[in-house]
């Protein structure tokens, strides 16, 4: 009787290890390369499963592992926070953040316990804008100011971005956190998850477009609150400067941007908090690597256009930005000069990043 249950254990253990060795050989960090050389595999950060951030990591991973010698594969975690430290010691290659997020890392405030001086910029892709505040209809909330005393998504784990947009959606109306009863979710799929299952009454669905807060509208019907609650008219002749000042405080790089009706879940003309995403590197990953990473992206960025949204607006044009939130990649910067694009205003904010 011992002998057969020994034999089972034995059995149970080596399916567990043999099902365990694919994930372990599907990917390696950062393996020694000399120059000249690409690395055999790189990894890219993203938002968790089901995002925005994830479905993109996932298109730029098979453009880059059809197109090169380099296999490229997606790690998903709650945020840039909870991966930024792999990035530093070059166990993760790529990163996709927003502008706030990269220089938050890179300076070492808000949320990063440590300035990140491997964070690097390969290119900049899309302007995003984020449901901060999203309600499920049947709830009868209609603006931030309704929210008082009401249960709202906090702390959000491994991305402090979500709870800084959250706390400038609250200050645009002279609200504070004290005004709200607080719920810390660990990333926002959980905040999807509580949505639902009306555990709190609002929280972030991610962006307009995102897979999973287009199937909670479906089911059940979403409605975004505005920033600051304004309107159209509010913005027409520009930005107020009180409410800008609260995101260069809290969300440098942000700024109000008014997104139309049909825009994924968005039913009406809404004022979002809208912000940059970038490609980042590691320092450590070779310049030959984001060099040849940079170039089949921007040779083969049309093929990225029916992965997700936010792709079709990655194009050569907007790829070089000079209010880079960190420095660019060496690899990068070639790239970009022998495309004739580097500007000296480019120039100049690189040789200030690389001071601080």
């Amino acid at each position: 009787m011992r002998t057969k249950r020994g034999n089972l254990l034995t059995r149970l253990f080596i399916g567990m290890i043999i099902s365990i060795i694919p994930a372990l050989v599907d990917y390696h960090p950062t393996q020694a390369a000399g120059p000249g050389q690409l690395p055999t595999n790189v990894g890219i950060g993203t938002h968790p499963v089901g995002g925005g951030y994830y479905a993109c990591g996932t298109g730029i991973a098979k453009l880059i592992s059809s197109k090169t010698k380099i296999h490229a594969v997606v790690q998903p975690f709650a945020g840039p926070n909870a991966w930024m430290s792999l990035m530093q010691s070059g166990k993760l290659e790529l990163g996709l953040l927003s502008s706030s997020d990269a220089a938050w890392a890179y300076t070492g405030t808000f949320g990063y316990d440590q300035a990140y001086k491997n964070l690097r910029m390969v290119l900049h892709g899309n302007v995003q804008s984020a449901t901060t505040f999203t309600v499920l209809k049947q709830s009868g909330i209609k603006k931030i100011t309704d929210l008082k005393g009401k249960r709202l998504a906090a702390k959000y784990g491994g991305n402090q971005m979500l709870q800084n947009l959250a706390e400038a959606m609250l200050r645009s109306v002279g609200m504070t956190w004290g005004d709200v009863v607080q719920v810390p979710i660990p990333d926002y799929q959980g905040s999807l998850r509580m949505l639902r299952e009306r555990r709190i009454d609002a929280g972030t669905s991610g962006a307009t477009t995102t897979p999973a807060a287009l199937e909670l509208h479906n089911a059940l019907g979403v409605n975004v609150l505005s920033y600051g609650d304004m309107t159209a008219a509010d913005i027409a002749k520009g930005v107020p400067k009180e409410k800008q000042a609260i995101l260069d405080e809290l969300v440098p790089g942000c700024f109000p941007k008014l997104v139309k009706a049909g825009e994924g879940v968005i039913e009406k003309d809404t004022v979002l908090i809208s912000y940059s995403i970038y490609l980042a590197a590691s320092s450590l990953l070779s310049d030959d690597a984001v060099y040849t990473i940079l170039k089949t992206i921007w040779e083969n960025h049309a093929e990225l256009y029916p992965v997700h949204p936010w792709l079709r607006d990655w194009k050569p044009e907007t790829m070089p930005s000079d209010i880079q939130p960190a420095p660019y990649h060496n690899g990068a910067v070639k790239f970009y000069k022998e495309k004739g694009v580097w500007t000296e205003a480019m120039q100049k904010r690189q040789e200030q990043l690389l001071k601080r």
